[in-house]
């Protein structure tokens, strides 16, 4: 199974129909998957995305649970039936926990669905 699978499975076991992701990927990548995801069934899919930082491999390793706080935070929960974080890399510890249930909105990161489904 993989990360996206388990992601979709617990989606579903919410009930959420409505979903934002929050991105470590570049734009053209984040926006790419939101159609992905409206395939799946998730309709009104939402995205907010991080900024690259210069000198990095990738974004995910630059970034600081403040940095991933920030895009989460970004993200209007409105009308969302969960959020998923995605990418293994990003710190979604403290940004969930700060987040907590706003709006009565969840929040997972995919490594956690990822985790459950095994």
């Amino acid at each position: 199974m993989t990360a996206g699978q388990a992601v979709r499975d617990a989606l579903r076991a919410l009930s959420a129909r409505r979903i934002g992701l929050v991105s470590p990927y570049p734009d053209v990548l984040a926006r790419a998957a939101i159609g992905s995801w409206e395939a799946q069934g998730f309709g009104d899919a939402r995205v907010s995305d991080s900024t690259l930082r210069r000198g990095a491999s990738h974004p995910i390793y630059a970034m600081d649970s403040t940095g991933a706080q920030a895009v989460l935070e970004a993200l209007d929960p409105v009308g969302l039936d969960a959020i998923v974080m995605l990418g293994r890399g990003m710190p979604t510890l403290r940004p969930i926990l700060a987040h907590r249930m706003r709006d009565a909105c969840p929040c997972c990161p995919a490594c956690c669905a990822w985790l459950g489904a095994a």
